[in-house]
């Protein structure tokens, strides 16, 4: 962005900043500290930045990540309270003592904090304070009397306990439904540690903000600031009370419960191989492969079923390759036929979020200290449609898997790169115009490949419409299906001892949806033990399990 256009935005937001800053802190000294901060990254992130259409919301976040450093960096000085607040005896650990009173503090309710404080560090009398604040001198004695109370019992309790608290994060984090028009996705609202801490607290039954505050060791002003915006996006819900629930699907799934399901599904995995993928086969090589060795008319009259040949002509295969087509038909098949999966189904439990987004929010929680890894998005269905259907007439679907190497961060990275590869086999470029960067894009991510001196797209596209493709492919038998709904009470049950009775209705929708990714890992595996399917070339497994629903094929 121009450094000029940088600077008015920095004179137009400057004060905003001051005022969030003197809000959170309460401070004028640690109010300048941290909006001097904010002043700073917001600037060299406006530089950085080309253009930026939401900039109240670009600002904001900015600041919401500096203040949540800045209390970190103040929890870990102890700077935010510089005096102790009894005088306790000389001790090698009385430092210690101080610090841990210190917090404590920090744990009270804002009204009982301000008297504290008041009392203690500003000498002042109960009178003067029940003035300054309005109270009633009963009220402010009553005030106190429980704030000191508390800090005790507290006290007490922190002195003698030892163990430190687990490090949660979130591993994997997923919208299932629609995003706002800023494609602000689950990482927007939880790329801090803290609030990822807070609502798997408050996840198995309600809490109020000094419990969460005591049970993470965070300030109390800080959880209840976290947990307004929280509940503003519907995040979590107020009960009476003033305690707060987590009203997001948290998978905590351990290595024994997946083996557990793994066991499970064995015999039904053999089942659906031994029944099912022989027909499934069989059809897909009728209905939708097109030979690399042209057929006779013979052979193109006996091809069983009517219509058969006018498929073969909707549909692109990449070099005709059977094997990267059955890994695409057997997915899909997977997904779509065995479990009952409706769209409406989940529709039902869409919430409305305040950005204009609608969708179920989940999340995959981990510790740190049992082996957790960066977050990924393997075993994710991507299934979405370009925002201008007039420009590009395209619904894109796919699934990350161990089985390919795609390194997706972004769903919105989605939307460019296929509307990028349709105006590449419409002829909108080529790789001699001046959009040589759109072309490499589609090279790294495995979209276009090259053979001969051409260029070819490494895809499998079709124009029929999904729901058409969908009917084409074969039914599971009545057998399969009756297995099917077993399995599926049979893993419920033991699904839902993970979450909540809120969201046990939830759980038994996405206990289907947890069995048909299972499903497909468990053929995959089954089947490639058999030899059925060959694993897929090293330039086919960024496009591997992918289709574009097109209203035009690219060359053969």
């Amino acid at each position: 962005m121009d450094k000029e256009i940088v600077d008015n935005t920095i004179i137009k937001y400057i004060k905003k900043i001051y005022g969030f800053s003197l809000t959170k802190t309460k401070s004028i000294d640690f109010a300048e500290e941290l909006s001097s901060r904010i002043v700073f990254e917001v600037y060299k992130a406006l530089l950085k930045s080309d253009n930026v259409h939401n900039v109240d919301g670009y600002v904001y976040r900015i600041a919401n990540n500096v203040y949540a450093r800045f209390v970190s960096e103040e929890m870990n000085n102890n700077a935010l309270l510089e005096k102790p607040l009894f005088q306790t005896e000389k001790s090698h650990d009385k430092e210690e003592s101080y610090t841990l009173l210190r917090k404590e503090i920090a744990y009270l309710s804002k009204i009982q904090r301000e008297i504290i404080i008041l009392h203690y560090f500003d000498n002042l009398k109960l009178k003067d304070i029940s003035e300054r604040l309005s109270l009633t001198l009963g009220t402010v004695k009553w005030h106190l009397h429980e704030a000191r109370n508390q800090i005790k019992e507290s006290f007490i309790e922190t002195k003698n306990k030892s163990s430190k608290q687990k490090e949660m994060v979130f591993s994997e984090m997923k919208n299932l439904g629609s995003l706002s028009p800023y494609h602000a996705d689950m990482n927007y609202f939880f790329f801090m540690n803290y609030t990822q801490k807070i609502v798997y607290s408050a996840y198995q039954e309600p809490k109020t903000t000094v419990d969460i505050a005591k049970e993470l060791a965070l300030p109390e002003v800080f959880v209840d600031d976290e947990i307004q915006k929280l509940v503003e996006n519907s995040f979590m819900i107020k009960k009476p009370g003033n305690r707060y629930l987590t009203n997001i699907y948290i998978t905590r799934h351990e290595d024994k419960f997946l083996e557990k399901i793994k066991d499970i599904m064995s015999a039904y995995v053999k089942l659906t191989c031994d029944t099912y993928i022989p027909s499934l086969f069989k059809f897909s090589r009728e209905t939708f492969y097109r030979s690399a060795i042209p057929r006779s008319a013979e052979l193109r009259s006996a091809c069983e079923g009517e219509g058969r040949e006018q498929i073969k002509d909707k549909i692109y295969i990449p070099f005709n390759d059977f094997n990267f087509l059955m890994w695409f038909i057997v997915n899909i098949s997977c997904k779509n036929k065995f479990f009952e999966i409706k769209e409406d189904d989940a529709k039902r439990f869409e919430i409305s979020r305040k950005d204009g987004a609608k969708y179920v929010a989940i999340a995959k929680a981990d510790y740190k200290n049992i082996g957790c890894k960066e977050r990924n998005f393997n075993n994710v269905d991507y299934f979405m449609k370009s925002i201008s259907d007039e420009k590009y007439p395209i619904l894109f679907w796919q699934f990350l898997s161990k089985y390919d190497d795609r390194k997706i961060n972004q769903q919105d990275n989605l939307f460019l790169l296929h509307e990028t590869l349709y105006d590449f086999y419409t002829g909108k470029f080529t790789k001699e115009s001046a959009h040589i960067d759109k072309y490499k894009r589609l090279l790294d991510n495995g979209c276009i490949v090259s053979k001969g001196g051409s260029e070819y797209v490494n895809m499998i596209v079709t124009t029929m419409k999904s729901e058409d493709f969908m009917d084409l492919i074969p039914e599971i038998s009545e057998d399969l299906r009756v297995a099917t709904q077993s399995l599926e009470k049979e893993v419920y049950e033991i699904n839902k001892t993970f979450y909540p009775q809120h969201l046990h209705e939830l759980c038994f929708f996405m206990t289907k949806y947890f069995l048909a990714v299972q499903l497909r890992l468990c053929v995959f595996e089954e089947l490639l033990n058999r030899a059925v399917l060959k694993p897929v070339k090293k330039n086919q497994r960024l496009t591997v399990n992918s289709i574009l629903f097109s209203d035009v094929l690219p060359r053969s």
